[in-house]
């Protein structure tokens, strides 16, 4: 994937300004967006789903839960063995 093609990766917290930059981005630089959503322990099996839900609607291609007890390897090279969806949001990270 280059630059031009990859997802934009956006820290989403459901809310209105998160809500207005998902179609917006997708439409104004014309790639997928993916959100990312970190639980830092106070988000219950509700409101997880309602905020894909929220993201799915609004068009993100995915939405992305990190729970709290999840960290970022070293900065380095993605590992091939780690979740896709954990690769992309550290990639963007990276970057």
């Amino acid at each position: 994937m280059t630059n031009k093609t990859s997802p934009i990766i956006l820290a989403f917290s459901g809310g209105l300004d998160t809500s207005f930059c998902v179609p917006w981005l997708k439409e104004t630089y014309r790639r997928d967006v993916v959100t990312a959503t970190i639980d830092t322990g106070g988000i219950d099996a509700e409101a997880v789903t309602a905020l894909h839900e929220r993201a799915m609607a609004l068009g993100a291609r995915d939405a992305t839960m990190l729970r709290r007890d999840a960290t970022l390897p070293s900065l380095g090279e993605p590992d091939i063995s780690m979740p896709l969806r954990f690769v992309m949001l550290r990639s963007a990270l990276i970057r």
